[in-house]
């Protein structure tokens, strides 16, 4: 059976199922972004989402509590960098065998276009933290998977905040 088709005909419908309150807030939050239409279904899928309703396709898709997490600000109580904070989470969350997704900025966001061939306002999985420090993107499109990046690109170009499983 073909599970992606499938898994995003899910997806694009679950608007269906919405209460009139969140249907609501998610129509405020198109129009503050400058939206005349208020999109549904496939046209609201390819808007893109983002790091909360992540979390909760998470925990669609696995039945267990999904959470978002901030990239550290500052340096933690036992003066390690919010750089080295941001690798050594991702390599235990990946190490506990936790997905980690994460979100790029638009182009809007950073004025032009992202570095490193990475799509704008979509979403990566984190495959990999590697011994050089350097970050590994999935694209779930599953082709133009961008080259490994330092955590400076990766902060760069993904916005501050990463879903994975509690």
């Amino acid at each position: 059976m073909a599970w992606a088709p499938v898994l995003e005909k899910a997806i694009a419908g679950s608007d269906q199922a919405w209460s009139e309150e969140r249907r609501d807030r998610w129509a405020e939050g198109q129009k503050m972004r400058g939206a005349s239409v208020v999109p549904e279904g496939y046209v609201r899928l390819d808007q893109g989402g983002g790091a909360s309703g992540r979390a909760e396709l998470l925990t669609q898709l696995t039945g267990r509590p999904a959470a978002v997490w901030d990239f550290p600000q500052q340096y933690d109580r036992y003066g390690v960098s919010p750089d080295k904070q941001l690798m050594g989470d991702l390599r235990q969350r990946l190490a506990e065998d936790k997905p980690v997704l994460v979100g790029t900025h638009s182009e809007k966001e950073i004025g032009g276009p992202l570095s490193h061939d990475l799509e704008p306002a979509h979403a990566y999985e984190v495959t990999r933290v590697d011994d050089r420090g350097r970050i590994h993107l999935r694209n779930p499109w599953n082709r133009n998977h961008p080259e490994p990046l330092t955590i400076s690109q990766f902060k760069a170009n993904i916005r501050p905040r990463y879903t994975t499983l509690e």
